[in-house]
């Protein structure tokens, strides 16, 4: 496991966020779904699967009178390949004007950019309240991941073979005692309907693959899954 990270300062909690997407996908990298390139220059990671999220580049660390050839050597990898790509950025990405160039180079910037938030989990006070009926399993089988997995498409609406490949991956990357992840399936009245997981890669505890069935928003349990993650993490 790796050494916690402990600086909370406000550059510290932004690359701590930072330094659990980079090791949260490079733990999932130890599926054989994924092939990953991890330098000092860039993660690439290909999956062969075609959706973007499955396909992509981050930790970017060009020389600007450099950047445009990496910029399309890089495309062209996925492109040979007739794959989608996400190519994420952050408060690391050098250089500075990265976002433009890949504009630039025919990428589009997501219609609502994705945020990551970061607390020092001591100082953590909030109170679980947990929806009525809602009850929370950590999930520690693949037959039960697949629950989680079939909420999740439907939450964000993943088609089915995408699902299907991202369940292969976080399940062969590691799933039960001895993992990076834990996962969280939430239940009402019988049914599937939340799951969470978290990541404890990088020394940091984060909340990915979050995703609730749209009848159930609103009803507090989103907060509930997410507490009771990070909650657990801290007393690990």
């Amino acid at each position: 496991m790796a050494e916690i990270l402990t600086d909370i300062s406000p550059e510290g909690l932004r690359a701590a966020v930072e330094t659990s997407f980079f090791e949260t996908w490079m733990a999932l990298g130890a599926s054989p779904r994924l092939s990953v390139y991890d330098g000092a220059d860039m993660i690439r990671y290909v999956s062969n699967v075609p959706f973007p999220v499955l396909n992509g580049v981050m930790r970017t660390r060009f020389q600007p009178e450099e950047a445009d050839r990496r910029i399309e050597e890089t495309l062209s990898i996925f492109q040979s390949q007739r794959l989608p790509m996400t190519w994420w950025t952050g408060p690391s990405t050098e250089p500075d004007d990265l976002p433009s160039r890949l504009c630039e180079h025919g990428l589009e910037p997501p219609g609502q950019p994705r945020i990551g938030l970061g607390v020092d989990l001591w100082q953590l006070n909030a109170t679980i309240g947990r929806p009525i009926n809602l009850e929370i399993y950590v999930v520690d089988n693949a037959e039960l991941y697949d629950e989680c997995q079939q909420v999740l498409n439907t939450a964000h609406q993943i088609p089915e073979d995408a699902g299907r490949a991202m369940a292969e991956i976080t399940c062969s990357a590691g799933i039960g005692e001895g993992s990076p992840f834990r996962h969280y399936l939430g239940v009402k009245d019988d049914r599937s309907i939340a799951t969470a997981m978290l990541s404890l890669a990088g020394g940091v505890a984060g909340i990915y693959n979050q995703g609730t069935l749209p009848e159930e928003h609103r009803e507090g349990i989103e907060m509930a899954m997410t507490l009771t993650a990070l909650y657990e993490a801290r007393d690990m």
